[in-house]
């Protein structure tokens, strides 16, 4: 999992009660101030430049429940940071839909505040069509974070050709066979939307709003990434706590929990039947059953 260290809520250290520093002026503004972009889009944000500032401290302030955003610094292979990154730029990466705040504080080289706290609204919002998105939670794995231990994968196909652990399968695995919907057919474009992490990551998957009705299954896969790969290393401690979320649109459709307890296990959550027309809402039917891999929905 990506620590974001202390609490959103937490503020940086006080600036000293001070005169601004003399010296050249700035531009106290951040570039940009206003963004939208779609769920884990890199973003990159720029505050004001010059010889004169001593520190940057960019703070998030406001995610939606649940999210876990990340700050990285802005250089090539930068790795990611806690809430506060003192540098001019940085990439942003919000994972849930809904909107992000972030606040920049620039001190000059005398130790005093150069500008008011500079702010920023990012929103998230999911790709028009059907959007999932799979988070879990592996307290007791000693390292959730790591390539090795437990991993869940987010399964997502017509219910009709959603075979768990076959080449029918349309997953967010890469590699996996994505052999739907066949040449021609009218049914979707597969290729919308695929993002996989290994270990406590997020994946998520979109389908481009179909030009008729379709039954999506979507469901989970749990795999021990040390034991099923061959690797070094103690095997995954489980269990694995999921979590589903849905959109459609953009709008949200709902959440969907489960828990997973060992490698090859697989839960069929849910079925989402589409609809047509502007500002309809589709069907969400909960299934919440086991399925037994290579076998297929019922």
């Amino acid at each position: 999992a990506l620590d974001v260290g202390r609490p959103p809520d937490a503020a940086p250290d006080a600036l000293p009660d001070a005169a601004p520093d003399e010296g050249p002026a700035i531009t106290c503004a951040v570039t940009p101030e206003l963004a939208e972009v779609a769920p884990l889009t890199p973003l990159v944000l720029a505050g004001p430049p010059g010889d004169a500032i001593r520190r940057w401290t960019w703070q998030i302030t406001e995610r939606p429940a649940g999210a876990r955003p990340v700050l990285a610094e802005f250089f090539e292979g930068g790795a990611a940071r806690p809430d506060f990154v003192e540098t001019p730029q940085i990439t942003f990466r919000g994972d849930r839909a809904g909107t992000y705040g972030l606040t920049l504080q620039v001190v000059g080289q005398g130790g005093a505040a150069l500008c008011p706290p500079l702010q920023v609204a990012v929103r998230v919002r999911p790709p028009e069509g059907l959007y999932a998105q799979l988070t879990w939670t592996s307290p007791f794995d000693p390292c959730e974070a790591c390539d090795d231990g437990v991993d869940l994968d987010l399964v997502m196909a017509p219910r009709d050709r959603a075979c768990w652990g076959s080449g029918s399968t349309w997953t967010a695995r890469p590699g996996d066979a994505r052999d739907w919907p066949p040449e021609g057919s009218p049914e979707g474009d597969p290729g919308g939307v695929s993002i996989v992490e290994d270990g406590a990551g997020l994946e998520a998957m979109g389908v481009p709003t179909a030009p008729g009705l379709m039954v999506y299954a979507l469901g989970v896969l749990a795999f021990d990434l040390t034991v099923d790969n061959g690797l070094p290393g103690p095997p995954a401690e489980w269990p694995a706590d999921a979590v589903l979320a849905l959109y459609w649109d953009g709008l949200w459709l709902g959440e969907f929990e489960t828990q997973l307890s060992s490698t090859g296990q697989v839960q069929h959550l849910v079925d989402v039947f589409t609809c047509v027309g502007a500002g309809c809402r589709p069907d969400v039917q909960v299934v919440g059953r086991a399925g037994v891999w290579g076998t297929c929905a019922e």
